[in-house]
């Protein structure tokens, strides 16, 4: 299918299929739907490598692939919200599909399966892994793990973006999070990590449970969370991917207290967005565009510094973005103008 095969295994399958020419129909009729399947979910080239890449980081040991077969699948499930020893676990609205698209690499040790949960802008997904741990995936987030060894010979997953984790507890074997410069390890746990690229900081809040957290530059460095704590680790950047000014004071590593004191309806901001809310504490409007990018599928541009320096309290739930911006001028005024997905917000 990929034109990689050699002489020698051209051969073999040219002897093999006129042996059994029924295979080589099946093998047509499943090319077509997968070629259909494939044009409806717009497989763009970047995540074909993207998907290669997590592979050569998961599995470097491995001979060199051969073959790669791709495979969409989809499934609905309905989400409730529940509370579990007092802390608060994950919340979604009913009837959000699950889109998971499964990598599988063909090598001479056989068959690796690369699971790959994808969540777009304005979306959000809910996948229950292996090992019955329940993750939920935020909006321009990606979360890939082995889905032949999860569970059985380690339950490892690699994040980019956000996502919420409700961690089935195993003592003898831990639940770890690979995501930019931290590696978070649990064992039974409810937690939220924040790690978007361009973002000025990786987050990790913990409601319940205890996590550790080591940085790949420092391995011998670890951090222990208790329940409403939050770490905060800088990003070593000035501007994010949006251009979002962000500012250099801030100390590399900080620990906080989660709170929601100063949110309507007593919301943690951290973990809002499983409800499809929309929640901040004392948060830039630069950062709170980011926010609105990824919730509404947007893209917004700023023509002034000190209006993205703009700081805002507040929560929304089912507004849309005309209404949450209007709402927010009347605090701290500033103007702005929706063109279709770009919204342009001036002083």
């Amino acid at each position: 299918m990929a034109n990689e095969a050699s002489a020698s295994e051209l051969q073999q399958l040219k002897q093999f299929t006129e042996q059994h020419p029924e295979w080589l129909q099946a093998m047509d009729a499943l090319q077509q739907k997968t070629d259909k399947a494939l044009n409806e979910e717009e497989m763009l080239k970047a995540e074909q490598a993207y998907a290669l890449h997590s592979v050569k980081v998961q599995f470097d040991s491995l001979p060199p692939v051969v073959a790669r077969e791709m495979v969409a699948g989809r499934n609905n499930k309905k989400w409730k919200r529940w509370l579990a020893g007092g802390s608060v676990v994950a919340v979604l609205c009913a009837g959000v599909a699950i889109y998971q698209k499964v990598y599988t690499i063909r090598d001479v040790s056989g068959l690796i399966h690369v699971d790959q949960i994808i969540a777009k802008r304005g979306d959000r997904k809910k996948v229950v892994l292996p090992d019955s741990s329940q993750v939920w995936v935020n909006a321009d987030s990606r979360l890939s793990y082995n889905g032949k060894q999860f569970g059985s010979a380690n339950r490892e997953v690699w994040l980019e973006g956000e996502a919420f984790f409700d961690v089935t507890q195993k003592a003898a074997q831990p639940f770890i999070i690979h995501t930019g410069d931290l590696t978070i390890k649990v064992l039974g746990t409810a937690f939220n990590v924040k790690n978007y690229p361009g973002d000025a900081t990786t987050e990790t809040s913990l409601i319940s449970g205890k996590v550790q957290i080591s940085f790949k530059d420092r391995p011998d460095e670890q951090i222990i969370l208790r329940p409403n704590e939050k770490l905060i680790v800088s990003n070593d950047q000035s501007l994010n991917k949006n251009n979002h000014a962000v500012t250099g004071t801030e100390p590399r590593i900080t620990v906080n207290t989660l709170s929601a004191a100063n949110v309507a309806g007593g919301q943690l901001p951290e973990t809002a967005w499983l409800q499809n809310e929309i929640a901040f504490s004392n948060t830039s409007l630069a950062e709170i565009g980011a926010m609105l990018e990824r919730h509404f599928d947007v893209t917004v541009a700023f023509t002034n510094q000190d209006v993205m320096n703009y700081r805002y309290t507040g929560i929304f739930k089912g507004e849309d973005l005309e209404k949450v911006l209007a709402v927010m001028k009347l605090s701290k005024p500033f103007n702005y103008n929706i063109n279709g997905k770009k919204v342009t917000i001036t002083n």
